[in-house]
């Protein structure tokens, strides 16, 4: 692990800073990827205030070896009290093993507004619901279906001010509950992983198949193998695509291991009739994604002091969790952006607490204990940790790396909030937005007094912990 103790002092470059507990990149938390660089890690974190960096986001392809580059100030302001545009830059070498934890921190002296959802929220005063907060490029080595680290991959997500309502949530698609092969529906591009976090209105397909047979009331489809859970489709939405009954759609009322059970037909399903399975909506279509106005369920799991499981259901926050009575903590702002990662989604959550919550909740030996008062914490998930890991395309994470993140201070418009055609009405339109003009809702503010300001960083490998031959997350 490599460390860093630096201050700073204002009116000069005051740096921003955050908590970061990187639960997975591009591989699922605990998945193992070939072990193929040196006995080495100097991973370095900048950050400064700045709208972007030279090569940053916003600009051409990352290309590698990348020089120290230069703050690009057209949005960074060193006065006290100013909404300062904020830039992270993270570089991990060559040779080097990969990151797979950073920590940094930021003073509780700043000021970052609370996100929708939070009991402090002022509409028309802190930035809305589906503002632009900031956006993140990353480029590194990959290694696909087990090969050397040759793919060059640069990836951009636009960031979006989401809710911090976590009383109300929704279950994510997981990686092993996805689809394979899937070209069309609200999901396209997506490859089912968390494609309802993406999707406008938080629907998605996860099933597709053809009837045998079917009745006034029923689809019946002889599966092989163990067929459908009982009742695992109730609530969701079944839809004939082709075939008799082609463009009915009915809510599913109950399921066995081989029959769909419906409201009356108009025309019954046959033989002929190809149908897909969708999960129900949890929003409204409005340009944004669901995971955006509806709170994931995992964010919980990872906040909630006490949680062990899902239990032998596999489903979140259902009766037979293993989980004490302590509730999870809640976040003072949440920034989500999702893209499309070589075939499979992507959902980015940095997920921001206040000073000395995650460490006054939990107890020791949980990391999140060993936070204390060092400022505003930010916690970013990438995909769901709390399923299980499977196989992706990605077999490799290689370095060297560069992630370069910006954080405006004043939010911007979202150009698909509240669009619901062309380019919005697709998962790569909506998360992928125009940027619009700056709002004149603060989401960021310096420290109001001239002073010395202490951030810290942290950086942990990705190594061989497990002395197999893999590096393991």
């Amino acid at each position: 692990m490599t460390s860093s103790l630096r201050r700073r002092n204002l009116p000069q470059v005051l740096t921003f800073a955050f908590v970061t507990l990187m639960v997975g990149v591009f591989l699922s938390a605990k998945d193992s990827v070939e072990a193929s660089h040196g006995e080495s890690f100097h991973g370095v974190t900048q950050i400064e205030l700045c709208d972007q960096w030279v090569d940053g986001p916003n600009s051409p392809p990352i290309v590698f070896p990348v020089a120290d580059a230069i703050c690009q100030d057209t949005g960074g302001d060193r006065a006290t009290s100013a909404a300062s545009d904020i830039t992270l830059k993270l570089t991990v070498p060559t040779p080097d093993y990969n990151f797979s934890n950073v920590v940094t921190s930021f003073p509780s002296e700043s000021t970052v507004a609370p996100g929708p959802g939070h009991p402090s929220f002022v509409g028309a005063t802190h930035p809305a619901l589906g503002d632009v907060v900031g956006r993140l490029r990353s480029s590194t080595f990959l290694g696909l279906t087990n090969g050397p680290c040759g793919s060059q991959l640069n990836i951009d997500f636009t960031l979006v001010n989401a809710t911090v309502n976590n009383a109300v949530t929704f279950n994510p698609i997981s990686q092993l509950r996805a689809p394979s092969g899937l070209t069309t529906g609200p999901s396209a591009g997506y490859n089912g992983v968390l494609a309802n976090s993406a999707s406008d209105t938080g629907t998605a397909q996860v099933y597709e198949g053809n009837a045998d047979s079917g009745t006034g009331t029923t689809l019946v489809d002889n599966i092989p193998g163990a067929g459908w859970g009982i009742n695992e489709f109730a609530g969701y939405t079944v839809q004939i695509t082709a075939g008799t009954g082609s463009g009915q759609t009915r809510t599913i009322t109950s399921n066995t291991a081989d029959t769909l059970t419906v409201p009356v037909w108009t025309t019954n399903p046959n033989a002929t009739s190809v149908y897909i399975i969708l999960l129900p909506p949890v929003a409204a279509a409005n340009g944004l994604a669901a995971a955006v106005e509806v709170y994931p369920s995992y964010l919980n799991a990872i906040s909630d002091p006490d949680f062990i499981s899902y239990g032998p259901d596999a489903v979140p926050y259902t009766g037979d969790d293993v989980n004490g009575a302590l509730p999870p903590v809640q976040p003072l702002a949440r920034y989500i952006g999702h893209n499309s990662v070589v075939g499979t989604g992507v959902s980015l959550n940095l997920v921001v607490y206040a000073n000395s919550a995650l460490s006054n909740a939990f107890s020791g030996p949980h990391p999140f204990a060993d936070l204390g008062d060092i400022g505003y914490t930010s916690v970013t998930v990438l995909q769901d940790p709390t399923q299980t890991a499977s196989p992706t395309s990605i077999t490799d994470f290689c370095s060297p790396l560069v992630t370069f993140t910006s954080f405006f201070g004043i939010s911007k418009g979202n150009n698909c909030n509240g669009v619901i055609i062309a380019p919005c009405n697709t998962p790569d339109g909506l998360n992928n937005p125009g940027i619009g003009a700056a709002t004149a809702l603060t989401r960021y503010s310096n420290p109001a007094a001239s002073g010395t300001y202490l951030y810290t960083g942290f950086q942990q490998s990705l190594r061989d912990r497990t002395t197999t031959g893999w590096r393991t997350a």
